[in-house]
Formats: C-alpha cells, structure tokens, sequence
C-alpha cells in the first residue's frame, strides 16, 4: 500500500488540530496490527518526535515494518557529524534495529552549512555499511528539495502535498529520488467542519468550505477527497499520515479503497496563503 503511517502522536502530543493526545501504548499495538492486515509495511519516525521510536521498540511489532527514521537538527552541535552519529546509532537502539530503510535530515539547512559535505560524507558511510538503504533530508517546499539535490545525490526526500498545495501535478524530482510526502490533510485542517474552526484559521473558512464542497459533489468524504491525487500521482512514491487511534486509520484504509480508481479533479480554492499552508506560521 502507498500509505505509510506517521509516528509522531506516538511519542508525542502533537498536530493544532489532534483533539486527543499523545497515542497509548494498547493503541499503539493495535494500529500496528491494523496496518499489518491492510498491507501498509512502512512506519516514518523521527529523532526527535518525543518518545515514539522507543514506543515502536518496545512494541514487539517493529520486524513487520520497514522504517525512515530522521536526525535532529545538527545547528546547535559542538560536533555535527559526531553528533550525527550519536542520533543515528540512538534511533536504532530504541527502535531495536539494526539498520532502517531510510535515514533524513530533519534539518534541511545542516546540509547547507559548513559541515554539509562531511555530514553527507557520515550518511553514505551508513549507506555503505549497509546500516540504511536509502538517505536524504525532510524539507518544506519541492524547491527546497530540488536544490539539496543538484548538490548532494539524495534518494529520499520527505516534503508536504496536499490539494492545497498541488506541486505533484506539474513538477517533480528526479526519478533516483524516492518521494515520500506528508501534510495530506495539513494537520487535519482539511478534515475540519467550517463551523468548528478556531479563530485563528476564520480567515481560511471559505477555503475549507470550497474543499468539502467540491469533494461532496465528486461523491467522496474529505479523507478520500484529500488523499486520492496523491495517491495517484506518479510523482509521489508514499503517503505519510498520522494516525491517533485504530478506528482512525481504519477510516484511512477504508477511504484508500473508496479512492482507488478515481482522481478527483479539486482547485483551485480561495485564499490559499502561506500563512494557511505552512504550518510553522500558524502561531506566528
């Protein structure tokens, strides 16, 4: 399946729309095993999302899945690479592995420091040890993406999609470039109802509204609507979601399977901002 699950709530309370917390440990099992039955083989973790790659470990269900885990940021490090290679041997001594699919930069702009070039050098020694099969970074635009890619052969990148930011349909990266996009449902935003909105997102109400109209008409809920053009879309390798309980990706297993076979045509919507579409300035 396309779909890979998204740990953060597992080690951590996480998302401005998540109404329910950090994910218990019963049902962290439980979404395990949930995924396993539908197919989903690929977990995406990170460093630094709380607690979760310990959770994963001490699940007894981590050799079903494969696993892209991340670094922190290496900005503040008296030693970057040393520290690079502290974080990584960390995240698979609390997964309880002993080598992971993929292994990114959670901080896009180490690679640009003064330390880029010795940091990737650390990462292809990983590759080459056969401790990861495939490194690259997390980014927040395909810009970005592209950029780290004309100078460092990456063949990972993480980075948002969703219908409100649709770069999948005209744009792409190389074909090397494994592409695994998060943000399908911008922290759960497009699964609001407009009435609910807090006043901090009244400005994008209509937004919402134009969404949920224009999937209804399509004959799709919000869930399938959101997914579909990503799960379509030859540009796009995974889809990372985040999931809070087992009936909630039984929802997201469900609506795959509503969505298969069919592409929405969605867009354009109003008001469509920076400050709605990139997270980090939503409590600016």
């Amino acid at each position: 399946m396309k779909v890979a699950v998204g740990t953060v709530q597992f080690g951590a309370d996480y998302g401005a729309f998540n109404a329910t917390g950090q994910v218990g440990v019963a049902d962290v099992a439980a979404i395990l095993d949930l995924a396993t039955a539908a197919g989903i083989d690929l977990l995406d973790c990170a460093r630094a999302y709380g607690t979760a790659e310990d959770v994963l470990g001490a699940s007894n269900r981590i050799d079903r899945f494969r696993v892209v885990t991340k670094c922190p940021s290496l900005s503040g490090a008296a030693d970057p690479v040393a520290a690079l290679r502290a974080a990584f041997h960390a995240s698979c001594t609390a997964l309880g592995v002993t080598r992971v699919e993929g292994y990114l930069l959670h901080n896009i702009a180490d690679l640009a420091g003064p330390y880029g070039p010795a940091l990737w050098h650390t990462l292809e020694g990983f590759r080459e040890q056969g401790l990861v099969e495939r490194i690259g970074v997390s980014a927040y635009n395909i810009a970005e993406a592209k950029a780290v890619a004309e100078t460092y052969p990456i063949t990972l990148v993480q980075l948002p999609a969703n219908v409100l930011i649709p770069w999948y349909k005209t744009d792409r990266l190389p074909e090397n470039i494994e592409v695994h996009v998060r943000s399908a449902f911008l922290q759960g935003f497009l699964l609001c109802t407009p009435e609910t909105l807090a006043p901090r997102f009244a400005p994008w109400r209509q937004t919402l509204v134009c969404f949920r109209e224009q999937a209804a008409a399509q004959g799709l809920s919000p869930v399938s609507a959101a997914l579909a053009p990503l799960l379509h879309s030859d540009a796009i390798d995974r889809v990372v979601v985040g999931v809070d309980s087992a009936s909630h990706l039984e929802e997201i297993i469900r609506s795959v399977r509503d969505a298969d076979g069919k592409t929405p045509v969605l867009g354009p919507f109003p008001k469509v901002t920076d400050e709605l579409i990139d997270p980090r300035k939503w409590f600016q």
